[in-house]
């Protein structure tokens, strides 16, 4: 059973890597491991993405407020989704948004429901770990040849706001999130990633990455929590001491990270990505 000092600790790398494109998964896999904490930690990891969700909650709240005013305008919306043989531009901004978050769940679901098992099976191996963070840092490194923002004047059609964002890019970020249940690859880094080598705006990349883990979080905390004896194997004093740990910390390493999406610095993360990467194969290949 993990220790009060153990919960805090495993709480800060998860708030600040939570939100840095380095996978909060990979590196509290990697610390469990080395702690002698590797079984029946699946359960604390769900709650404490649960805590930086809170975060995510905060940060954003304007938003989130006007998604769940959207929502009662949804059915009149999609009774005009189709017009002409082809889907309507969205005018509505919030709505769409809603509807782009729906379809990138349905494919990150449809990946990560059939994988559940296996991934937590082989959730701490050290392998895995290092070949996801190498994927990582490769898909990182990509963004450094995505449309500069600073073109944006020139190259304004193909610069993509909420509203140009389309059905087949939600699935695309869907996907790339499920790929990202992998320990070792980072959730945020490969959604942001993948938006902005689909062109979209780097304010909307990051907004739209944190703003689709909402019901993907939630739906995961549910389908943990439901399972039995999920909560009487935890000490809930330190379970929850850790996750307050979890919120604020990730909180603040929110507030660094937009500003570096915006800046389009997210590339420099790779370099970490691939010393950990290395560092993990060297580690299990070495034993």
């Amino acid at each position: 059973m993990m220790s009060l000092w153990e919960s805090i600790f495993l709480g800060m790398v998860q708030g600040l890597t939570e939100f840095l494109p380095v996978s909060s998964s990979g590196h509290l896999a990697i610390l469990q491991k080395f702690m002698s904490l590797d079984q029946g930690t699946m359960t604390f990891d769900v709650l404490l993405h649960m805590a930086t969700l809170g975060s995510i909650s905060v940060y954003f709240r304007k938003e989130i407020l006007e998604l769940i005013k959207a929502m009662v305008r949804v059915p009149g919306f999609c009774k005009h989704l189709f017009q002409k043989g082809h889907l309507a531009i969205a005018d509505d901004e919030p709505v769409w948004m809603l509807v782009l978050i729906s379809f990138s769940t349905i494919a990150t679901v449809t990946i990560a429901v059939p994988a559940k098992d296996w991934i937590e099976t082989h959730f701490h191996s050290l392998l895995l770990i290092g070949l996801s963070y190498l994927l990582t840092s490769a898909v990182l490194w990509s963004t450094r040849y995505a449309a500069p923002e600073e073109q944006k004047k020139k190259r304004r059609r193909s610069i993509k706001g909420t509203s140009q964002i389309s059905i087949q890019d939600a699935l695309l970020i869907g996907l790339a999130q499920a790929v990202a249940l992998l320990p070792g690859v980072s959730r945020s880094g490969s959604t942001i990633s993948t938006a902005l080598l689909l062109r979209v705006s780097r304010e909307q990349s990051g907004k739209y990455s944190f703003l689709m883990a909402i019901p993907v979080i939630l739906g995961a905390m549910i389908m943990k929590l439901s399972e039995p004896s999920s909560i009487t194997t935890l000490n809930l004093v330190n379970t929850t001491i850790g996750c307050i740990t979890a919120f604020l910390v990730g909180l603040m390493a929110l507030s660094l990270l937009i500003p570096w999406v915006k800046k389009g610095k997210l590339h420099y993360f790779s370099y970490y990505c691939l010393a950990l990467g290395i560092l993990c194969l060297f580690l299990e290949l070495g034993r």
